[in-house]
Protein backbone atom coordinates (compact mmCIF):
# COMPACT_ATOMS: atom_id res chain seq x y z
CA UNK A 1 0.00 0.00 0.00
CA UNK A 2 1.07 3.68 -0.87
CA UNK A 3 1.44 6.25 1.73
CA UNK A 4 1.45 9.00 -0.97
CA UNK A 5 -1.91 8.99 -3.19
CA UNK A 6 -1.16 9.63 -6.59
CA UNK A 7 -1.52 13.52 -7.45
CA UNK A 8 -2.52 13.86 -10.95
CA UNK A 9 -0.53 16.90 -12.10
CA UNK A 10 -1.54 19.06 -15.02
CA UNK A 11 1.01 20.91 -16.20
CA UNK A 12 1.70 25.24 -16.48
CA UNK A 13 -1.24 26.38 -18.53
CA UNK A 14 1.23 29.91 -18.50
CA UNK A 15 4.76 28.02 -19.97
CA UNK A 16 2.56 26.54 -22.16
CA UNK A 17 0.70 29.72 -23.70
CA UNK A 18 4.19 31.36 -23.34
CA UNK A 19 5.78 28.38 -25.30
CA UNK A 20 2.87 28.51 -28.26
CA UNK A 21 3.89 32.49 -28.34
CA UNK A 22 7.20 32.36 -28.44
CA UNK A 23 6.80 29.24 -31.62
CA UNK A 24 4.89 31.05 -33.62
CA UNK A 25 6.86 33.82 -33.06
CA UNK A 26 9.90 31.84 -33.99
CA UNK A 27 8.02 30.51 -37.24
CA UNK A 28 7.71 34.05 -38.43
CA UNK A 29 10.78 35.39 -37.77
CA UNK A 30 12.98 32.87 -39.23
CA UNK A 31 14.95 35.05 -41.17
CA UNK A 32 15.62 37.49 -38.89
CA UNK A 33 18.32 35.18 -37.11
CA UNK A 34 16.99 35.07 -33.36
CA UNK A 35 14.63 32.26 -34.58
CA UNK A 36 16.90 30.00 -33.08
CA UNK A 37 16.78 31.10 -29.40
CA UNK A 38 13.44 31.96 -29.71
CA UNK A 39 12.51 28.47 -30.54
CA UNK A 40 14.79 26.75 -27.81
CA UNK A 41 12.92 29.09 -25.48
CA UNK A 42 9.26 27.57 -26.90
CA UNK A 43 10.80 23.98 -26.95
CA UNK A 44 12.00 24.43 -23.52
CA UNK A 45 9.05 25.99 -22.34
CA UNK A 46 7.10 23.32 -23.51
CA UNK A 47 8.53 20.66 -22.25
CA UNK A 48 8.68 22.34 -19.01
CA UNK A 49 4.86 23.75 -19.30
CA UNK A 50 4.27 19.15 -18.73
CA UNK A 51 5.19 18.89 -15.41
CA UNK A 52 4.23 15.13 -14.62
CA UNK A 53 1.43 15.20 -16.63
CA UNK A 54 0.57 14.84 -20.14
CA UNK A 55 1.47 18.01 -22.77
CA UNK A 56 -0.91 20.23 -23.26
CA UNK A 57 -2.51 21.01 -26.62
CA UNK A 58 -1.11 24.58 -26.40
CA UNK A 59 2.66 23.40 -25.29
CA UNK A 60 2.21 21.01 -28.47
CA UNK A 61 1.46 23.70 -30.30
CA UNK A 62 4.35 25.96 -29.29
CA UNK A 63 6.87 22.37 -29.49
CA UNK A 64 6.00 22.41 -33.16
CA UNK A 65 6.03 25.85 -34.33
CA UNK A 66 9.49 26.15 -32.16
CA UNK A 67 11.00 22.72 -34.13
CA UNK A 68 9.67 24.83 -37.33
CA UNK A 69 11.17 28.15 -36.80
CA UNK A 70 14.75 26.35 -35.69
CA UNK A 71 14.64 24.23 -38.92
CA UNK A 72 13.76 26.85 -41.30
CA UNK A 73 16.35 29.15 -39.57
CA UNK A 74 19.05 26.38 -40.53
CA UNK A 75 17.92 25.86 -43.76
CA UNK A 76 17.90 29.73 -44.54
CA UNK A 77 21.65 29.71 -43.46
CA UNK A 78 22.01 26.82 -45.19
CA UNK A 79 21.06 27.75 -47.93
CA UNK A 80 22.64 30.77 -48.02
CA UNK A 81 26.20 29.69 -47.37
CA UNK A 82 25.58 27.21 -50.34
CA UNK A 83 24.82 29.55 -52.59
CA UNK A 84 27.30 32.57 -51.63
CA UNK A 85 30.17 33.24 -53.50
CA UNK A 86 33.94 33.06 -52.69
CA UNK A 87 33.43 37.26 -52.51
CA UNK A 88 30.49 37.47 -50.99
CA UNK A 89 31.81 35.15 -48.44
CA UNK A 90 34.82 36.90 -47.96
CA UNK A 91 32.86 40.35 -47.43
CA UNK A 92 30.59 39.36 -45.34
CA UNK A 93 33.12 37.90 -43.05
CA UNK A 94 35.00 41.49 -43.32
CA UNK A 95 31.65 43.40 -42.16
CA UNK A 96 31.37 40.60 -39.28
CA UNK A 97 34.98 41.74 -38.21
CA UNK A 98 34.10 45.18 -39.00
CA UNK A 99 30.93 44.89 -36.52
CA UNK A 100 33.02 42.80 -33.96
CA UNK A 101 36.00 45.78 -33.88
CA UNK A 102 33.77 48.60 -33.76
CA UNK A 103 31.88 46.99 -30.43
CA UNK A 104 35.14 45.69 -28.69
CA UNK A 105 37.27 48.71 -29.16
CA UNK A 106 38.39 50.41 -25.77
CA UNK A 107 37.98 54.03 -25.35
CA UNK A 108 37.90 56.25 -22.66
CA UNK A 109 39.02 53.65 -20.46
CA UNK A 110 35.32 51.26 -20.04
CA UNK A 111 35.37 48.00 -21.67
CA UNK A 112 32.28 48.03 -23.32
CA UNK A 113 32.85 51.25 -24.81
CA UNK A 114 31.75 51.69 -28.96
CA UNK A 115 33.94 54.24 -31.01
CA UNK A 116 32.56 57.83 -30.87
CA UNK A 117 29.85 58.88 -33.18
CA UNK A 118 27.75 55.89 -32.80
CA UNK A 119 24.63 55.77 -31.14
CA UNK A 120 25.98 55.29 -27.72
CA UNK A 121 29.31 56.12 -27.16
CA UNK A 122 30.23 54.50 -23.78
CA UNK A 123 28.40 51.71 -21.83
CA UNK A 124 28.14 51.45 -18.18
CA UNK A 125 28.09 55.19 -17.73
CA UNK A 126 26.14 56.81 -14.82
CA UNK A 127 23.07 58.22 -16.04
CA UNK A 128 23.41 61.15 -14.81
CA UNK A 129 26.77 61.92 -16.72
CA UNK A 130 24.60 61.62 -19.76
CA UNK A 131 22.58 63.90 -21.93
CA UNK A 132 20.22 63.98 -25.20
CA UNK A 133 21.57 65.48 -28.49
CA UNK A 134 19.63 65.10 -31.09
CA UNK A 135 18.79 61.47 -30.32
CA UNK A 136 22.29 60.10 -29.65
CA UNK A 137 23.59 59.49 -26.27
CA UNK A 138 26.41 61.31 -25.26
CA UNK A 139 28.86 61.89 -22.09
CA UNK A 140 28.90 64.77 -20.87
CA UNK A 141 32.16 66.55 -20.64
CA UNK A 142 33.54 66.29 -17.45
Amino acid sequence: MNPYPEQNRCGSSSLALASMVLGVVSAALFMTGFSIFIGALAILFALLSRGSGPLLPRAAAGLVTGIIGITLEIAVLAVSLIFMSPEDLQEYKQQLQEIYQEYSTESSGSPMALQEGSAVTTLFVPFSEWSYDSLTVRRCAV
